[in-house]
Parts: C-alpha cells; sequence; structure tokens
C-alpha cells in the first residue's frame, strides 16, 4: 500500500504532444481524488512515486512497487476518465474483480476466448492473494472487464451465469459504491464520496 494513502505522481513530459490526454489524465486524478482518503498528488522529492506515460496500451502493476517511478501506461486509445481510473486503482492495489476466488458462483469465464498474452488477466487468486474486504462480488465495478475484454474471436471471455447478456463493468467513467467502499477500507478511510 501507499503509506498514508498518498500516491506521489508525475506525468510524463510525452504528454505535453497530447495536451487532451494531459487534460484527461488530470480530470481523472481530480475525479479519484473526490471518492476517499487516498490521493494522487503531484510529486515533490518522494522516491517512490507513480509516472503517468504513453506506452503501448493501458497497464498498471498491481499495488506499491519499490521502484522509482512506477509506470501507469494510458497508451494511444487508452485516455478516458474510466481507463484511467482502472489503471489508478490497480496501482494503488486492486486485482480485477473477475480475478476473485469466488468469481466461478457469479460469472463463467472462458479462457479459450482470450488472446493468449492476455489471460492473466483472468487468472484466480486464492482467498489470501485477493482479498476482496468484505465485499460482494460487484459486476457494475470499474474494475470488472466488460464481456468481450480480450477476446481473440469476437465472442464472450466473461459472462455473468445468471443472465449471460447481463452488461459486466462500468459504462461511464465512475467508480461502482463497492469499488469507493473497498478502496476506504483497504486504506482505513472513513466513507466520504464526493461526487
Amino acid at each position: 500500500l501507499w503509506p498514508g494513502g498518498l500516491v506521489p505522481y508525475v506525468i510524463q513530459s510525452t504528454f505535453d504532444s497530447y495536451p487532451l490526454e494531459k487534460q484527461t489524465i488530470k480530470a481523472a486524478v481530480k475525479k479519484f481524488n473526490s471518492y476517499s482518503c487516498v490521493k494522487f498528488l503531484p510529486r515533490t522529492t518522494e522516491q517512490y512515486y507513480i509516472s503517468f506515460i504513453r506506452g503501448s496500451g493501458c497497464y498498471s502493476h498491481v499495488g506499491r512497487r519499490q521502484v522509482a517511478a512506477q509506470p501507469v501506461s494510458i497508451g494511444p486509445g487508452c485516455a478516458k476518465v474510466g481507463t484511467i481510473l482502472h489503471e489508478m486503482l490497480h496501482a494503488v492495489g486492486f486485482f480485477h474483480t473477475s480475478s476473485r476466488h469466488d468469481r466461478d458462483a457469479y460469472v463463467h469465464v472462458f479462457l479459450d476466448n482470450v488472446v493468449s498474452s492476455y489471460e492473466h488477466n483472468f487468472w484466480k487468486y486464492k482467498q489470501s492473494e485477493v482479498h476482496h474486504l468484505g465485499a460482494p462480488y460487484d459486476k457494475e465495478s470499474l474494475m470488472h472487464p466488460p464481456r468481450l475484454s480480450w477476446s481473440r474471436n469476437g465472442k464472450s471471455t466473461v459472462e455473468s451465469r445468471r443472465m449471460p447478456s447481463e452488461v459486466l463493468g462500468r459504462v461511464d467513467d465512475v467508480m461502482s459504491d463497492i469499488d469507493v467502499t473497498q478502496l476506504n477500507a483497504l486504506y482505513q478511510c472513513p466513507n466520504t464520496r464526493s461526487e
């Protein structure tokens, strides 16, 4: 975890050539900071920090790493507030909802339909590895992959058991109430959503 829930960050200078993308990152940071006591703050002299980079694709490590500039990639096509919030949640410690140990009670995962280099996005972890902090399985989470995520053939990679056509993940750019509750629980914040 990030000590005190404070996440220093920089936006790589590459984004100076992409002002709309840079502005979208700033908007996502502002929105993230409105949800809880966990705050992304511009880096001053901190040794460990997040560096928003314009890499190839959208990705982040899960949780704080002991590296000086921990990359969060907001590559071409990734500069959407919801996508950036998703990567920020990875950076503060969250896995995909579909990685929970109990996911099979709620969704079917079709690994045969997943591009092989993206199968890790559907790895199921033990309860001791991915703690859900007492929250129910949240199919509306910003951290839940949509039905066609990383599909190699246009077929579903994940579907609701209850209703296969059910929308999974968010169709807007906000964290679900359960996302906020889990974030606040992980960092021991009061539940103070201020949207």
